[in-house]
């Protein structure tokens, strides 16, 4: 039904899965039959490290028979020209993976990148064919070159070992093209870049000068020790800053310290409401300054000040359930009074009340 070649991408234990197949069982001109699942055992097979020593040129390829080919489609060639170079690598492998090589190419030489093109074939036996890898270069100078010699490395199936394919190195003779203007000789293996003469004419000359003093130079100058002592002082002042800057836990300290003279500065702020008879001004300042100083009091965020936080927090700091009662009443008509109106009188009531509960948790508060 099926066949499939693979190729292991790690080591160890490897498995395949079973396949199934739903198929119609004892179908007739008369009947459908009926409907069955067949389903295949699984393989698992062991997947051997390769063994240390690979050579540099090793290009993870494990197979057998690999044969290289290699040419140059001349050695003696002008500057500009290009220059093909052939490498066929053939065997019986996972050929399709195979990489284009890395080939050492003199600095003056511009090189395209590779051509490829496949020639596999897949059989019962596994995979086998060739890959052709065609590269471009380009000599920019005259003078004599070599290509170092070509190396790739394959692990052999049949030796269990690692097999390198060579191509000795190639001296290239580059003549004076036609756009080269330098007329330099490179010595032989030469891979420096000549320079080339623009023109022999006189510097185009400046004419935005400015003239100094004989014996006026930079170093011990005003400019010269100012930028000396600049960055160290603006290194200590930041420090120093940095030092001013209270701490998380100091800012926490202090509030919490002045907390009481916090909440009557927002009690100010409600009283001032309350004699312009704005009175839900004057609750809401109330009801806001209330819960800030719990918040500055106990270190707890005002977010979470629900009522029953509010007891919990004041029972934890032994606060009488009186002077509790008392503190969540006084919430309750900052709420009411939102939806209710209440007397100007009932208003005054509510700020002495609230004055005289912050006055008793400072003193009873642990």
């Amino acid at each position: 039904m099926k066949k499939e070649i693979v190729f292991a991408q790690k080591t160890g234990e490897v498995e395949i899965p079973s396949i199934s197949v739903d198929l119609n069982i004892g179908g007739g001109f008369f009947s459908q039959g009926t409907k069955e699942t067949i389903k295949s055992n699984s393989q698992t097979f062991k997947v051997k490290p390769l063994p240390n020593g690979a050579p540099t040129s090793f290009d993870n390829q494990v197979g057998k028979n690999y044969k290289l080919e290699m040419s140059y489609s001349t050695n003696q060639l002008k500057s500009g020209e290009a220059l093909d170079i052939k490498i066929k690598i053939k065997g019986e492998g996972n050929i399709k993976k195979m990489n284009a090589p890395a080939l050492s190419f003199p600095t003056d030489f511009e090189v395209f990148d590779a051509e490829i093109q496949d020639n596999i074939k897949t059989s019962t036996s596994g995979t086998s064919g060739s890959k052709d890898f065609s590269y471009l270069v380009i000599p920019r100078h005259h003078g004599t070159y070599e290509i170092p010699e070509f190396q790739y490395s394959y692990f052999d199936l049949n030796s269990k070992s690692y097999k390198t394919l060579t191509y000795p190195a190639q001296v290239i003779e580059v003549e004076k093209g036609d756009g080269e203007s330098v007329a330099s000789t490179n010595n032989y293996n030469s891979n420096k870049e000549e320079v080339e003469v623009l023109n022999n004419e006189i510097r185009h000359i400046n004419t935005k000068t400015k003239l100094e003093k004989s014996g006026t130079y930079f170093f011990k100058s005003t400019s010269f020790w100012a930028g000396l002592c600049l960055p160290p002082v603006l290194i200590l002042s930041a420090f120093f800053l940095i030092g001013l800057k209270p701490k998380e836990k100091d800012a926490s300290v202090f509030d919490k310290k002045n907390a009481s003279k916090k909440a009557f500065k927002t009690l100010a702020e409600a009283d001032a409401c309350l004699k312009s008879k704005d009175d839900l001004g004057f609750y809401e300042s109330l009801y806001k300054g209330m819960l800030q100083y719990l918040s500055n009091k106990f270190t707890v965020p005002t977010s979470s000040l629900t009522k029953e936080n509010i007891k919990l927090t004041l029972e934890k700091h032994e606060i009488s359930n009186d002077l509790t009662t008392q503190f969540l009443t006084i919430l309750d008509e900052c709420e009411m009074a939102r939806f209710a109106p209440i007397t100007h009188l009932g208003a005054q009531q509510t700020m002495d009340k609230t004055k005289s509960i912050i006055q008793n948790i400072e003193k009873n508060a642990k």
